[in-house]
């Protein structure tokens, strides 16, 4: 907050937690020194939160399974004091490369990042991680008002049909990395019950080996000013026990 302050910038200390600061006002990232010095990076509060929910600890093994655009590898690194693994994985390999810059930037050195199916299980990564994060393709109704051409394509569905059954297979998968007593984040940028709540509880019925240790909805806040909301925005942190 210091550096910003110094630069000029309209900045405040972040609300919601302890390690997040909003800009009062629009700028280049890349006229700010404290980004381009690799002391911050951009992410909402409502990932940092969930991130925080998590509670990775330094030595952690943790395993992002859809880690593009990179926000939350990052924070659970920076948590992780940059000691132990993340292990980064995502659908495409050309958007590996923001989470290879933003570490180098961050002087992060714990992230390996690789191009992965997360839909399908890894033999090697079961019951070996302490934390895993699955944040879930969604229907993004958590973001439109940063996003303005989905409204477009969201149009008046609440969801497409297709989303569920995807977020539980990443779920399912997911659910098979935690050693016993490790905890998964399951999270998305939307508000649809139908992606976020049943999707978790369905889950748990079929998993009686998880417990679900705390479930939140983030609503953006319509009394604040717009850089003081968060996003729209679900999370659960789930424990296996056994």
């Amino acid at each position: 907050l210091m550096s910003l302050l110094r630069d000029g910038v309209k900045a405040v200390a972040s609300p919601y937690t302890e390690n997040s600061v909003r800009l009062a006002e629009g700028t280049s990232l890349t006229s700010l020194g404290a980004f381009c010095e690799g002391l911050c990076t951009v992410q909402d509060d409502a990932s940092a939160l969930a991130i925080e929910a998590l509670a990775p600890r330094p030595g952690d093994t943790v395993i992002d399974m859809c880690s593009a655009p990179r926000g939350k590898s990052f924070s659970a690194a920076l948590l992780m004091k940059n000691e132990g693994r993340v292990l980064a994985y995502d659908l495409y390999e050309s958007k590996l490369r923001l989470i290879k810059e933003g570490a180098q930037r961050l002087g992060i050195t714990v992230i390996s990042a690789e191009a992965r199916d997360s839909s399908e299980p890894a033999a090697e990564n079961i019951g070996t991680a302490d934390c895993v994060i699955c944040d879930v393709p969604c229907s993004g109704l958590g973001v439109l008002a940063k996003k303005p051409d989905m409204r477009a394509r969201v149009g008046g569905r609440l969801t497409d049909a297709s989303l569920p059954p995807l977020q539980e297979k990443l779920l399912r998968t997911a659910s098979l990395y935690p050693r016993v007593g490790g905890r998964l984040l399951y999270s998305t940028c939307t508000l649809n019950r139908h992606e976020n709540e049943e999707v978790v509880l369905e889950f748990l019925s079929a998993h009686p080996e998880y417990s679900c240790e705390q479930m939140h909805t983030l609503f953006p806040d319509p009394d604040k000013p717009a850089y003081l909301r968060t996003d729209g925005f679900f999370y659960a942190v789930l424990v296996r026990q056994r």
